[in-house]
């Protein structure tokens, strides 16, 4: 009888310790991280515009989409999405709302209708209010569907058209930042964990920047040219939000980041579970990539310990 007692309070022990562990293991999820092309989404690793779709992504041209899910780069663009992201960046609709954004963006003139395929004519409208001219023998043919990597790619290759004297970044809410060659300094107290100077001055990175044609880690920036930047706001606090190292001499340190997308797309294509969710939000401790992982394996070990030595102590509790 006592037996059976200990065993129904150790089996309540081991789920408590599992429990816990699961619970170290889902904080890191919600912590800030790097985000470039090898991990804003799962399926665009083979794109030859990932680095176009992080970029859209950070301008809130891509609303409602997490971090971390399927993309789908290569399906036909729905006017029905084409509406629900122009309404959101428009601030006409919130960008979890769906429904109402194409209804929004229906009222606000940005699109004529939710159905069907959106062709560049389309977006034009949504994204620039008819301020491009599109020839249909051009590379963007006005009266041509486009793909979803294709309306990421259009977008920011006219980024600097003007609407309302802004450019692209700056009706998402960013100024222009710092640009030239990148020095990275380790340091404990920094943001991810190292410390950036560009241009003579020290900056830090937000919780969650967007990375273009680079690898997440920051040591492998150090020398890096950096061609252009997006910041938070222009105060004395400001943070780096986008990252842009596109250019001519970036080009090997490119060819890694490609690689290391490549390497994402393939393992998530044969994950069998469902795809990390990343949600945006302040964090108390900033991670880099290698970080997190370390801290997952730290908290896994830890609870398969705890649970060995609860059923290693149930053991000897038999035995006597």
């Amino acid at each position: 009888m006592m037996n059976r007692v200990y065993g129904v309070k150790w089996r309540y022990v081991v789920v408590i310790a599992l429990a816990c562990v699961l619970a170290g293991l889902r904080a890191p999820a919600a912590s800030a991280h790097i985000v470039h092309p090898g991990n804003a989404f799962s399926d665009i690793g083979l794109s030859a515009y990932k680095d176009e779709i992080v970029y859209a992504s950070r301008l809130g041209l891509i609303a409602g989409e997490e971090s971390g899910d399927v993309f789908r780069p290569g399906e036909p663009l729905r006017r029905a999405d084409l509406a629900h992201w122009a309404a959101a960046f428009n601030g006409l609709a919130e960008a979890d709302d769906a429904e109402a954004a194409g209804q929004a963006a229906l009222t606000g003139g940005l699109v004529d209708t939710l159905e069907g395929n959106a062709t560049y004519s389309d977006i034009n409208r949504a994204v620039f209010r008819g301020r491009l001219t599109l020839e249909n023998g051009g590379a963007y043919p006005a009266d041509r569907e486009a793909t979803r990597e294709q309306y990421a790619a259009f977008v920011v290759a006219f980024a600097s058209t003007q609407v309302d004297g802004k450019r692209l970044e700056e009706r998402a809410g960013l100024a222009a930042g710092p640009a030239g060659i990148v020095k990275t300094e380790s340091d404990p107290d920094a943001a991810f964990g190292y410390k950036l100077t560009i241009g003579g001055r020290t900056w830090t990175l937000s919780p969650h920047p967007r990375i273009v044609h680079a690898p997440g880690d920051p040591a492998l920036w150090d020398g890096l040219q950096l061609a252009a930047s997006w910041i938070s706001d222009e105060g004395e606090g400001a943070e780096l939000e986008l990252l842009d190292f596109r250019g001519g001499s970036n080009d090997a340190i490119g060819a890694v980041s490609d690689a290391a997308g490549t390497a994402s797309s393939a393992s998530a294509d044969d994950a069998s579970s469902a795809h990390a969710h990343h949600h945006e939000g302040p964090s108390e401790q900033p991670q880099s990539d290698n970080a997190s992982a370390l801290r997952w394996t730290i908290a896994l070990a830890a609870g398969l310990a705890a649970a060995g030595a609860v059923f290693a102590i149930r053991s000897l509790r038999k035995r006597k």
